[in-house]
Order: structure tokens, then C-alpha cells, then sequence
């Protein structure tokens, strides 16, 4: 079986998630800063009058912060169950059919690099592809909203 994956670009690795958790990317966008925010925290977006919290996945995957100002960013509106959210990210490739056979999870030591949110590596199209676990994501969402 095939998925269809949004991928992308980060510190010359391709990372990718699943297109059924995707209403929409946004190109043209201004996050408003919070204060004693996480560093896993962009901040907030108002998009078309909802104000939605933005999660930087160059920090998960680097450890460095994004500056928006400063690149292609992109912000891709996460819906899955009752959460809904954006994750900035740099260097979209663009959407690619992956499939399922070709997944192998990843050992702790791998993902614990990654705060538990890379889980799985494909294969695929002669080239290796992350995949972002948008639940594990969410899961990290909600204990940041709960220690603030």
C-alpha cells in the first residue's frame, strides 16, 4: 500500500509526513512571538482569522531555531482528530507516494535524537526519507501546553 507524504528538506536530509493529516501549506505568513515560549515553539499564526500554535520542526530535527525571516519557510496546517496546529519548515520538495513495505521503524538511540518525533526511514525512490510521527508530535505539543 501507498501514502502519499509531504517532504522536505532539513540540514541535508529529506523528512516527510503523512498528507492525510494536511488541510493546507502557507507561504505568506507573520508569527506573533509568545512570551517564555519553548524553544520548540515558533509562536502563533493567525490564518484567515484562526489563531493556531506553530511548532519549529528545524528545531526538533537541528536543534537550531528557525528564522522564518531569513528563509523559504513554510508553515503546513496539521489537523488530526481534535488538534489542530502549524509546523514551520524549511525546503519543501514536494508531495511523493511512499510505500508502506519500505518503512523500517527506527531504534531508540535514532529517534531519541529526534525527542521521540522521527519514528520510521523509507527507502523509497533511491533516496532515504524520515518520516515525522504527527501523533508523537501532538503528544509533545500537549505536554508543552501543560507545563506552561
Amino acid at each position: 500500500m501507498s501514502e502519499k507524504h509531504l517532504v522536505f528538506y532539513i540540514d541535508n536530509n529529506h523528512f516527510s509526513f503523512n498528507l492525510k493529516y494536511l488541510r493546507e501549506v502557507v507561504h505568506d505568513f507573520e508569527i506573533q512571538k509568545m512570551p517564555q515560549q519553548s524553544d520548540f515553539v515558533s509562536g502563533l499564526v493567525n490564518i484567515r482569522g484562526e489563531v493556531l500554535g506553530v511548532y519549529d520542526l528545524n528545531y526538533i530535527i537541528k536543534k537550531v531555531k528557525n528564522n522564518p525571516e531569513k528563509r523559504k519557510s513554510c508553515i503546513a496546517i496539521i489537523e488530526h482528530n481534535s488538534d489542530k496546529f502549524g509546523v514551520l519548515f524549511d525546503n519543501p520538495i514536494g508531495v511523493e507516494l511512499l510505500e508502506e513495505k519500505n518503512w523500517t521503524i527506527l531504534g531508540e538511540e535514532v529517534t531519541s535524537q529526534y525527542d521521540g518525533i522521527v519514528t520510521c526511514l523509507n527507502q523509497d525512490n533511491k533516496k532515504l526519507i524520515f518520516k515525522v510521527n504527527i501523533d508523537k508530535l501532538i503528544e509533545k505539543k500537549k505536554l508543552i501546553k501543560k507545563a506552561a
